[in-house]
């Protein structure tokens, strides 16, 4: 983010109602993160957004385009905040122009890298995941491109081919999945939302910030407290949640060195002897499966009662068939 592109959200977030003791500044991670100048405690509002400066379906509805959109029946939510997305961002009369000129003009993940780069986890455990997302999100483009082309012809000094290009799909998709928050606007209904400055805050696994995701009903705005204290100069941190790294690399598009949350999927096999049919027996009388996950934090006590079965005599077998499975 240049500087000039730093100062003009803040222009606008300050026009916008949104209070910060945050500033803008680089980051240990990425490109740019959030700063404190001075030191907060636990418990310290560090950022209020009011609820009308946030982007989501129900605002988006609100719009002339919104209501275009919603006015063909062709359309669900995740579909309008794309098109929306794609139409709004190049708009320089956008009341959000600040907030999208702060944004990467590349953003790249899993979902969204070129495919010579996503074919470097062909041999990874990741890949059959990274691969399906791909082709969904290529299908969704395919799908709404006869509601793009009527855009084009119906709004020509508008709507350009380039402005719902896939490059310009690629790039909202990755937008929505990788800085879109799950906020609860209301009691009992929660919402995609661009939370504009918070958007600016990376992940941690040992974050600042980790509950966050409700609109205040008395303030209707989303307040930022800090859940551990933060000095003055360090970068502040919020939870993206507890992800594997295979999430994050696919849609956010880094992954963690020291992740605690880190999972590797991991599928038994049963040896192909005399007591294969005993040994499968036994794992559907324990109700155990023969799929599991290795955390960093541990194993989980199904996998060892897997490797146990896996690993007995016949006598065992037989024992713990005889009580089945108790």
């Amino acid at each position: 983010m240049s500087a000039g592109s730093a100062d003009d959200l803040l222009r606008w977030a300050d026009k916008e109602g949104i209070l910060s003791r945050l500033c803008i500044s680089a980051s240990q991670i990425g490109n740019r993160g959030l700063k404190t100048a001075e030191n907060l405690e636990a418990g310290d509002t560090c950022l209020t957004v009011p609820v009308s400066a946030i982007i989501n379906s129900r605002r988006i509805s609100e719009t002339d385009l919104g209501r275009a959109l919603l006015a063909t029946n062709a359309v669900d939510p995740e579909t309008l905040r794309l098109i929306w997305t794609m139409i709004d961002r190049p708009d320089a009369e956008s009341r959000f122009s600040a907030f999208w000129t702060s944004l990467p003009e590349r953003l790249l993940t899993g979902l969204t890298a070129p495919d010579e780069d996503a074919e470097m986890l062909a041999s990874t455990p990741c890949y059959p995941q990274l691969a399906a997302a791909r082709q969904h999100i290529a299908a969704h483009y395919e799908a709404m491109q006869p509601l793009l082309q009527s855009l084009v012809k119906a709004y020509p000094d508008f709507v350009k081919a380039q402005t719902v290009s896939w490059e310009s799909f690629q790039w909202a998709i990755a937008l929505w999945y990788s800085y879109a928050m799950e906020v609860e606007v209301e009691p009992g209904i929660v919402e995609a939302c661009l939370v504009p400055v918070a958007s600016l805050l990376n992940h941690s696994g040992t974050a600042h910030i980790r509950n966050f995701g409700r609109v205040d009903p008395e303030t209707h705005s989303m307040r930022f407290r800090l859940d551990r204290p933060c000095s003055a100069g360090e970068e502040v941190f919020l939870s993206y949640g507890r992800l594997p790294n295979s999430s994050l690399l696919l849609y956010y598009g880094f992954a963690l060195s020291s992740n605690p949350h880190d999972t590797i999927p991991l599928s038994l096999e049963v040896d192909d002897d005399h007591l294969q049919d005993k040994r499968l027996a036994a794992i559907e009388a324990c109700h155990l499966s023969l799929d599991h996950d290795l955390r960093a934090d541990g194993l989980e006590s199904g996998l060892l009662d897997t490797l146990c079965v896996l690993s007995a005599d016949e006598a065992d077998l037989e024992d713990v068939l005889r009580n089945q499975g108790r």
